[in-house]
């Protein structure tokens, strides 16, 4: 653990850590065993990667394409199914709106409505970008929100796998953002919703 604290703070490896190092260290000692036992609740599961970098081009329109990156905190295999973890250390919003648990068209197209839902977008983004390297098949997405780390992996889709309709779904909507961005007729203007330049770095260019 210090050696993690030194190397990430670029200290010496001959340094003694003091003041909020050790506030760090003690932080991520009670975070790592949290999550371990949570893990150890959900077990047995097979860890097949972390950080694991995945890019696939989109064609948006003819002769317009896009390179799509990310990367994956966690993918594990369990029950027969791919799950895909992002860890969040802030606040994670996920639907729960129970009258489209049985409608992933609904449930992908308010991603792109709703600002609020930009986790599960995240993990939507990583599970599209998976099945584009691995192949089309249906996973399981969550996030980790580490601030409620006792709760343990938030499920997107009521905990149900992503079907092969899912990601279509996600791909289409994705394709028509990225053919409106293009489209040198669309004059590029201001959003006229304020709550989406909350947490925007270029709000003060524009004066939000």
């Amino acid at each position: 653990m210090d050696w993690s604290i030194k190397n990430h703070f670029k200290k010496s490896s001959f340094s003694v850590l003091e003041g909020k190092d050790i506030l760090h260290e003690q932080i991520m000692q009670k975070l790592i065993y949290k999550a371990v036992e949570k893990d150890r609740l959900t077990a047995p599961f097979r860890m097949i990667g972390t950080e694991m970098k995945v890019s696939s081009d989109l064609e948006f329109s003819p002769g317009k394409s896009v390179r799509l990156e990310g990367t994956l905190d966690r993918v594990h295999y369990a029950h027969e199914t791919v799950h895909i973890v992002d860890y969040k250390t802030g606040k994670a919003d996920l639907i729960s709106k129970e009258t489209l648990r049985n409608d992933i068209v609904q449930y992908v197209q308010m991603h792109f409505d709703e600002p609020r839902y930009k986790s599960g977008f995240q993990g939507l983004f990583y599970g599209y970008l998976w099945g584009k390297i691995k192949g089309n098949n249906p996973v399981k997405l969550g996030v980790y929100p580490l601030k409620k780390v006792n709760k343990g992996i938030q499920w997107l889709y009521f905990g149900q796998t992503i079907s092969i309709a899912g990601f279509n779904e996600f791909e289409k909507q994705l394709t028509q953002v990225l053919q409106d961005l293009f489209d040198e007729s669309i004059p590029f203007t201001q959003t006229d919703d304020p709550e989406r330049c909350r947490f925007c770095a270029y709000k003060e260019i524009c004066q939000r």
